[in-house]
């Protein structure tokens, strides 16, 4: 294939080995493949490929002025959830920081008959709560629920935070997940505004023009998504791979040559499977390709 870094992706989303990414929120260029080693990321033990979303200018601004990144851990749920804690309004809550989404959806106590399997979000022990009312309706793959618009203080780690963030409060849904997950909330970190809403991102609110998430290869391991830039130590000439990204909303690539086999070893047909490909989203949201 003349875009080698379309097979990486496969390889990355397949094997859970490791997914960043680089961006400026309403700027969408190219995913940069990179292999590279951990120094920057769990200490210089294995080599392992990455994924960066890079827009140069950006890149080479933030260096300038060397920016501070923060490294935050993704708690590992059998290989197929990672999620992290935030606060919202005082409280800690766990949350899958998403790609593939952009607003900032808890499960919250409003939602009387849900079940909560982990701490939802409780309003009325918030000093910083500012209530919207206006109620939408949010789908995604895994179901669809609904959510009362308000705003909160919201933080990341030691010094990321938006006193007065937008953000919905799941009062009823119908994703089967949410009644056993670990987590109670889907951060949304996409690269733009979510569609027919104006109201800044986390990320636009944070001002985070660059992240990474990364997925450990080991099973049970544990990931991180850094808030920042990501040091690319020991990514030589040979080790990069450029994919264009083409989505409006989405961190979207073409995918090329993908393939799977039965048991058999028979090969099975699949849409990517040849040289015209697929557009595939590179989503932290889910574990599984689809």
């Amino acid at each position: 294939s003349s875009h080698p870094g379309f097979r990486i992706v496969s390889q990355l989303l397949n094997e859970a080995t490791s997914v960043p990414a680089m961006l400026k929120p309403g700027h969408m260029t190219s995913l940069l493949f990179v292999a590279c080693s951990l120094g920057s990321v769990t200490g210089a033990r294995h080599a392992r490929r990455s994924t960066f979303l890079e827009h140069p200018q950006q890149v080479a601004e933030k260096r300038n002025k060397g920016p501070v990144s923060y490294k935050q851990e993704l708690h590992n749920f059998q290989n197929v959830q990672y999620f992290a804690d935030f606060n919202i309004g005082g409280q800690k809550i766990a949350g899958i920081f998403d790609t593939g989404s952009f607003e900032l959806l808890v499960r919250s106590t409003r939602c009387s008959h849900c079940v909560h399997p982990t701490a939802p979000y409780d309003h009325t022990k918030s000093g910083t709560f500012v209530k919207n009312g206006t109620v939408a309706k949010h789908v995604f793959g895994s179901g669809p629920c609904i959510s009362m618009l308000g705003y909160d203080s919201v933080s990341v780690g030691p010094f990321l935070h938006s006193p007065e963030q937008a953000f919905w409060e799941i009062i009823d849904h119908r994703i089967s997940v949410l009644d056993s997950a670990k987590f109670a909330a889907i951060v949304g970190i996409g690269p733009n505004f979510a569609q027919g809403n104006r109201m800044p991102t986390l990320l636009m609110n944070y001002g985070v023009e660059e992240f990474s998430v990364c997925l450990q290869k080991p099973s049970g391991a544990s990931g991180y998504l850094t808030w920042g830039p990501t040091e690319m130590k020991g990514a030589g000439k040979h080790e990069v791979a450029t994919a264009r990204v083409v989505g409006k909303h989405h961190w979207v690539t073409h995918l090329h040559n993908v393939s799977f086999r039965t048991k058999n070893s028979d090969m099975a047909t699949i849409p990517c499977n040849s040289a015209s490909g697929c557009a595939a989203i590179v989503d932290s949201g889910t574990s599984l390709i689809a």
